[in-house]
């Protein structure tokens, strides 16, 4: 016989078969005949399943192990819970339905939420269990419950006067809960009086074996928590941080204290700036403290009270800023019928951790608190003050020392926030290989320098941002004018530099270089020198040096001349930016000579065996001089040269004339002298002149010339005009 939950589900799935097959009869028609569009049927055709219910009437017992893949950011109640289908009344999966749907069902079950904000709307109703109403009741086993990113999905109970997710006392049955990449805000307890814990998450149940938070964000809830919980809990890559009270409380189930004695495990986490205690974890059978950071709480990083001398270890951690004491081990007196009161006290372990400027006290004391015992060290710690000093005996421990560290902030590439070392810092190199992770909170590898460092930070040396401008005091320059240079080199840190080499090398386009440097803010560089710089400075964090380079622009330079410095992080440093660690600074050089040549004769006409000249003018306009100048000359081959300069040689019929350097504002004459061959014939005659040199010319038109002269056999002359003279 059918149980009555079986006749139920039979009930549902044959109302929904009969509604499946009007829908089919409907698309038929819709598509076969007619082929124009009807109203959508929603939810009937989004979850007709025609041959598979059919087999459900056979069926006693309810679904289990869904996956729901949630598509909608709205608030909405599931329609139909325990009927396998996460929907709405409009079709849709959200985040309530989901639990809703999975509730009804055994379980375990998986939610996909992609990347938006889901804010729960809903307020309470009169049954704090139903999932329907309020925060969202976890009754079911084993959830999976997974966003797109700790930034990227976001739940926020901003809209209600309640708590997000609650295991309720004794109606979680058997199972564990996992909270994967996503941010919980907005959780509000503070009206629930004294159940006003867990303003995030409250596991309450003491069937719940395992609550998990892997890559969360606990952020911005009001409570006296933001998580409270009496399952075994672990923390990786997350952060509980700005709540108003406590960041997360455990303790042993109350209905059973000594059976259900749970562990706590956080690596790769920060808990900070809330308003109680960073952990505070009670009757707890152990657990440890990996690669976190617990920071800027208002009252403990760490409070762990009568845990049942179990070990609890913290390795490789930061407590560091909180308002009163960094780890609080109180003790807790029992009283036995034989024996009397009897002392538990927490067995805190120590290990290459940082503990550090907390308020109060770095540990709680006997003298700060009756019952407090000093946790124990394994060696390699840096407490700031002297309280621990008393058991933190190990050769390897530094008490009152200050550990240097930077404020707690985003530092790259972690997710969560992280107490940075500051250059110098005694827990640099300071930690034991044996027990250090191999990677520090943010996910850097150890070690980065000789060995580990102490706390959640690996130092990676120098880390510095070092840059470098330059300018020059002239735009335009000719060859031989003097140019001045400023080479400034910064460091923006985080960390100092010792011999960060520096060069600055000007190539052929510069000559006569001297220099000199000046360094301010504790930075150090070679005074002066001349050629090309090759220094190593020292750069503390914001400090400089300057170089003045004076030099002057060679003959012959590129145009544009550039000058470039570069420095760079030296050996075994890094830097994050290297590309502000070079600088160039470049000035227009005018190269050239503006040539021009113009070619005079003494008669267009002329008769054989009559003799006169020619003139050949060259004029530098500048602004250089005209170097390896050379004019040609060629001349008719029936006029027979009498004389020419003596830089002029005579090249296969063509006087090619070697001028030398013409400077600016200068220039020359060259006179030839010529008879005409008694031979020659009638007619016009071509002379061409032209000038050049090594020198860029920017006005080539005006470098060439050509002369007519005419020949006439038969033309009559005075004796004025058969000679022009000697000059």
């Amino acid at each position: 016989m059918l149980n009555p939950h079986a006749l139920n589900m039979i009930h549902k799935h044959l109302i929904r078969s009969t509604l499946c097959l009007l829908f089919s009869t409907l698309q038929s028609y819709r598509y076969g005949r007619v082929g124009m569009p009807i109203p959508a049927i929603g939810h009937i055709g989004q979850s007709c399943r025609c041959v598979a219910l059919a087999v459900l009437v056979l069926v006693s017992a309810p679904l289990s192990a869904l996956t729901f893949n949630v598509n909608n950011f709205g608030d909405f109640p599931d329609t139909n819970p325990g009927d396998g289908f996460c929907a709405n009344a409009g079709g849709f999966c959200t985040l309530r339905a989901a639990v809703m749907e999975g509730n009804a069902l055994s379980g375990p079950h998986v939610i996909n939420l992609p990347a938006g904000t889901y804010t729960l709307s809903i307020p309470s109703g009169s049954n704090d269990i139903d999932a329907a109403a309020g925060d969202l009741d976890l009754t079911s086993k084993t959830w999976t419950i997974s966003g797109a990113g700790m930034d990227a999905t976001i739940i926020d109970a901003a809209g209600m006067n309640h708590r997000i997710f609650e295991l309720p006392v004794d109606l979680f049955i058997s199972g564990s809960v996992t909270f994967n990449d996503m941010t919980l805000q907005g959780g509000n307890t503070s009206a629930l009086g004294a159940f006003n814990s867990g303003a995030a998450v409250r596991v309450g149940s003491r069937f719940a074996s395992q609550i998990s938070f892997n890559r969360i964000a606990v952020i911005g809830n009001t409570g006296a928590s933001a998580i409270s919980t009496v399952a075994n809990t672990s923390f990786e890559a997350s952060t509980i941080r700005n709540n108003s009270g406590t960041g997360l409380f455990q303790t042993n189930d109350g209905a059973q204290p000594n059976s259900n004695v749970r562990t706590f495990t956080m690596s790769n986490s920060t808990v900070t700036a809330n308003g109680g205690t960073g952990v505070a974890i009670g009757n707890n059978n152990g657990g440890s403290l990996v690669n976190s950071t617990l920071s800027g709480n208002a009252i403990h990083g760490l409070s762990a009270q009568f845990t049942n001398n179990n070990d609890f270890t913290i390795t490789n951690s930061t407590v560091a800023s909180n308002g009163q004491d960094g780890l609080a081990g109180i003790g807790f007196t029992i009283f036995d019928p034989v024996f009397g009161e009897i002392p538990v006290r927490p067995d805190l372990l120590v290990r290459n951790s940082i503990i550090a400027d907390n308020t109060r006290s770095d540990v709680t004391t006997p003298a700060l608190d009756a019952q407090a015992e000093v946790p124990q060290s394994d060696g390699f710690n840096v407490v700031s003050d002297n309280s621990a000093a008393v058991n933190f005996t190990e050769p390897t421990d530094l008490n009152n020392t200050d550990p240097m560290l930077l404020p707690i902030a985003l530092n790259a590439p972690g997710t969560t926030r992280t107490h940075a070392l500051a250059p110098g810092s005694p827990a640099i190199d300071h930690a034991s290989a044996s027990f250090a992770p191999p990677a520090d909170q943010r996910g850097i590898v150890r070690p980065q320098g000789g060995a580990d460092d102490s706390g959640a930070f690996e130092f990676i040396p120098t880390v510095s941002d070092l840059a470098v401008t330059k300018t020059a005091d002239v735009t335009d320059a000719l060859p031989g004018d003097p140019v001045v240079f400023t080479v400034e080199v910064s460091n923006n840190g985080p960390d100092a530099v010792m011999g960060a080499p520096f060069s600055d090398a000007p190539d052929a386009s510069f000559e006569n270089i001297s220099w000199s440097c000046q360094a301010s803010g504790g930075a150090s560089c070679t005074a002066n020198g001349s050629g090309a710089i090759d220094d190593a400075v020292d750069l503390p964090v914001g400090a400089g040096v300057t170089y003045t380079v004076n030099t002057i622009i060679a003959d012959g330079a590129q145009n544009p001349a550039v000058n470039t410095a570069t420095v760079a992080a030296p050996s075994g440093g890094s830097d994050p930016s290297p590309g502000n660690n070079q600088a160039s600074a470049s000035v227009n050089v005018d190269n050239s000579a503006d040539l021009e040549l113009a070619a005079l004769q003494c008669v267009d006409l002329t008769a054989p065996s009559l003799t006169h000249q020619y003139a050949v003018q060259v004029f530098n306009n500048g602004p250089n001089p005209a170097s390896m100048t050379t004019v040609e000359a060629q001349f008719p081959m029936d006029f027979n040269l009498i004389s020419a300069p003596s830089s002029c040689a005579d090249n296969g019929g063509v006087q090619l004339c070697d001028e030398g350097t013409i400077n600016a504002g200068q220039g020359i004459e060259l006179v030839f002298i010529f008879e005409v061959d008694t031979q020659a014939a009638d007619g016009p005659r071509d002379s061409d002149f032209m000038v050049t040199s090594v020198r860029p010319d920017t006005q080539t038109g005006n470098n060439l010339a050509m002369l007519i002269t005419t020949v006439l056999a038969n033309l009559v002359a005075t004796d004025s005009f058969e000679s022009c003279g000697d000059s």
